[in-house]
């Protein structure tokens, strides 16, 4: 399985995951095979990805979500209805925001799985809600990474899912008081939690918004917070064209330690990040190509991989696994795009 853009599409690509519209139904159904009227729906939503079975390596490639896909569409849905009922002044059902939390918290602190493996991508119409529940996932791992106790964990949780509340009213600095004080309204959400989304912009070196608290004055759920938003934002949230790799935003966040970010929070989420999610094609440090296949515990740096291709391009007769764990001079040097795969002749 790899993510493809949707104008790199072609007629015969299979689906590898479901494909929900923002309202939670299902579009296209695992295993679909690609008709140029999907790839129109696709488009006319705003979709920028899609999943598509690899005809090379799908057997072997092993990729586990931490999330099942009904338990991220309740999410979504949750976080409409939330939205709606703020800005509609209506009462907001508590209940549901902590049911469908504590879905994710099970589902993720029963995985074996210790490393966020790249994410998931949306219509623009719900990529905002999206956007929260990557935030509380890689928050989530790295308070287990902490130690967090059941308890912590669910704050934090929380405090990640409601972080950005504060937009509804202001979509600039304004946002992180404004979501403080939706917050502390709510009989269902403690003080702590909402003091999550107050200070989850400020700064390690004391430059950041609203107060310009500096090291240990921040909350440290807010500072978890802060480097899992700060993540998506470079990976997931930003414009097509503006959007990095998962390795370049873990090189951005590495280059922001002891500045916007602690430096133990930065080694603790680079050790739960893959930078080369699975499925990924990449050029490695002898010219080679290859495909990302099963990511190492603990150093999500040195996966294991396919290598597919020789230096100058050609197929290789025999592809060959290597476990970049075992070869310790041999690195990735970068993520290549699917259309240098397509005219490589390797998809």
């Amino acid at each position: 399985m790899r993510s493809i853009p949707i104008e790199d599409i072609k007629d015969g690509q299979i689906i590898a995951k479901n494909v929900y519209d923002k309202e939670g139904r299902m579009l296209l159904k695992e295993g679909t095979v690609i008709k140029k009227v999907y790839v129109k729906r696709l488009e006319e939503m705003g979709l920028p990805f899609v999943y598509i079975k690899d005809g090379l390596l799908e057997d072997t490639i092993e990729k586990e979500d931490l999330v099942s896909d009904s338990v991220k569409v309740n999410f979504v849905r949750v976080m409409m209805d939330l939205h709606a009922g703020i800005k509609n002044k209506k009462e907001i059902n508590g209940k549901e925001i902590h049911t469908v939390i504590n879905k994710v918290l099970d589902e993720i602190t029963g995985s074996k799985n210790l490393i966020v493996s790249g994410v998931d991508f949306y219509s623009d119409k719900i990529k905002f809600f999206v956007h929260s529940l990557n935030v509380a996932v890689l928050s989530i791992m790295i308070g287990k990474y902490y130690g967090y106790n059941e308890f912590q964990l669910k704050d934090l949780a929380l405090g990640a899912m409601l972080h950005d509340i504060g937009k509804l009213e202001h979509d600039d600095e304004r946002h992180a008081e404004a979501g403080f004080n939706i917050l502390k309204d709510m009989p269902e959400i403690k003080v702590q939690i909402a003091h999550i989304a107050f200070q989850h912009h400020e700064q390690y070196d004391g430059n950041g918004y609203p107060r310009q608290l500096r090291e240990d004055q921040i909350q440290e759920y807010a500072q978890i917070v802060s480097i899992a938003n700060y993540y998506d934002n470079l990976s997931f949230m930003n414009p097509d064209k503006e959007r990095m790799y998962p390795y370049q935003a873990l090189e951005k966040i590495a280059s922001q330690s002891r500045v916007m970010f602690d430096p133990k929070l930065v080694n603790a989420f680079t050790k739960h990040v893959a930078p080369f999610p699975v499925g990924s094609f990449v050029r490695l440090s002898n010219g080679r190509y290859a495909v990302v296949l099963k990511l190492a515990d603990g150093i999500p740096s040195r996966p294991e991989v396919m290598v597919i291709a020789d230096r100058y391009g050609a197929r290789m007769a025999q592809f060959d696994r290597v476990n970049l764990m075992d070869n310790r001079t041999l690195f990735i040097n970068e993520i290549l795009p699917e259309n240098k795969r397509e005219l490589m002749n390797l998809a």
